[in-house]
């Protein structure tokens, strides 16, 4: 319910909360643009103002890397990824705040936290002399990062919105 204006500064916690699900595809730049693979996330947010928000997200599945000019190429890894994201609604900031405005652009960025499959892996002595090889891997491999990226809602409606964003 984050476009009722009449709660937007409440002093109720549970007030312009929003929840979110998406599915699309997603490519690693790596050596070159990679095949696209399947992509699915869950989002829950806060409205905090009609300008700013908060969310957490949750996304995976798999990526692939093709492109590599190592062994690595062919790979598919299966991989999840929770990101922290500061929302700014542009539209908003801009244009002031209107209910009934049909669409929505809106800017985020946050921290984020990648786990992924090592699935190939180099192996060797570490002295130099001998040739590294590669060996299959279930180990996981986590990274720390952060994102950035863009979106654009279409609201259907005070309480469903259809949207398509760029990380």
């Amino acid at each position: 319910n984050a476009q009722d204006t009449e709660n937007y500064y409440t002093k109720k916690w549970t007030d312009n909360i929003f929840v979110g699900a998406g599915v699309g595809a997603m490519s690693v730049l790596n050596d070159g643009t990679n095949p696209a693979t399947f992509n699915f996330n869950l989002s829950v947010g806060k409205y905090i103002t009609p300008t700013w928000g908060v969310r957490a997200q949750f996304s995976g599945l798999s990526q692939k890397i093709e492109k590599q000019d190592t062994g690595f190429a062919g790979d598919t890894k299966s991989f999840a990824e929770l990101n922290f994201d500061a929302m700014l609604n542009v539209t908003n900031w801009l244009g002031g705040y209107n209910p009934d405005r049909a669409v929505d652009f809106y800017l985020f960025a946050g921290p984020t936290l990648n786990l992924s499959s090592v699935g190939t892996k180099f192996t060797g002595d570490g002295s130099g002399q001998n040739e590294a090889l590669l060996e299959e891997s279930d180990d996981m491999k986590v990274r720390f990062g952060a994102t950035a990226g863009l979106g654009l809602a279409y609201n259907l409606s005070s309480k469903w919105a259809i949207n398509l964003e760029g990380r």
